[in-house]
């Protein structure tokens, strides 16, 4: 329930912009605003606006939660593609790198280098 409910990159970055804004105004008002009410007010006050402010969130992830894209699961334990990885990067382990950038980089509006791929990759380890 993140940047995959975006089809473009753009609103993906955007998400993501956002999401880090609120993560870090959140984090400086409960170490700021909330500790002063807690010591300056009462403790009850302090645990009463948190658990106020969580609520307020639930509430709004609940009421949201339609909206959302339900995203299939791939299925399979998540271990098996990272032992694929691993795998992959162990027979890969003394490939010569190329000095050539395009190889590196992918631009999706280039269709040149998606003719270019040898092997289609699989599931298997082979």
């Amino acid at each position: 329930m993140g940047a995959n409910q975006f089809d473009k990159p753009k609103h993906q970055a955007i998400f993501f912009d956002w999401y880090i804004f609120a993560f870090y105004t959140s984090f400086a008002i409960s170490t700021t605003a909330i500790v002063y009410v807690e010591d300056n007010v009462s403790w009850s006050w302090g645990y009463g606006i948190s658990m106020a402010f969580n609520i307020l969130g639930l509430a709004m992830f609940v009421i949201g939660k339609r909206f959302y894209r339900d995203v299939k699961e791939q299925g399979g334990s998540p271990f098996i593609n990272l032992a694929r990885v691993i795998v992959v990067a162990i027979q890969k382990w003394r490939v010569p790198l190329s000095e050539q950038t395009q190889h590196y980089y992918h631009d999706p509006s280039d269709t040149t280098t998606i003719l270019t791929i040898t092997q289609i990759p699989t599931k298997s380890f082979k």
